[in-house]
């Protein structure tokens, strides 16, 4: 197969447009990860806690292991934890 020298223009076209496209969701993504990691650190050592109380004894080990789902849904959990209001104090009985 043969191109025309207007065919390479439109190709050469082509390409560079889609290489812009591709160069700007790698630095999105870039920086969506970058702010997931910035959210999981305090989420992981203190925001956590608020959202599910059986994490409280859990393990440095297993927070490790949840980083990286934080980072991926990092949005939804900034959500959650900053309309979650504190539960009420059950007086303890005596």
């Amino acid at each position: 197969m043969v191109l025309l020298d207007s065919q390479v223009v439109i190709l050469t076209r082509v390409i560079a447009s889609m290489s812009h496209v591709i160069l700007f969701l790698l630095v999105g993504l870039a920086v969506y990860a970058v702010l997931g990691m910035a959210f999981a650190v305090p989420f992981l050592c203190r925001g956590i806690q608020a959202i599910d109380p059986a994490t409280v004894r859990s393990p440095k080990h297993v927070r490790l292991l949840l980083l990286p789902g934080v980072v991926v849904v990092w949005p939804v959990l900034l959500r959650r934890w900053a309309t979650l209001t504190k539960p009420e104090r059950i007086p303890e009985q005596e």
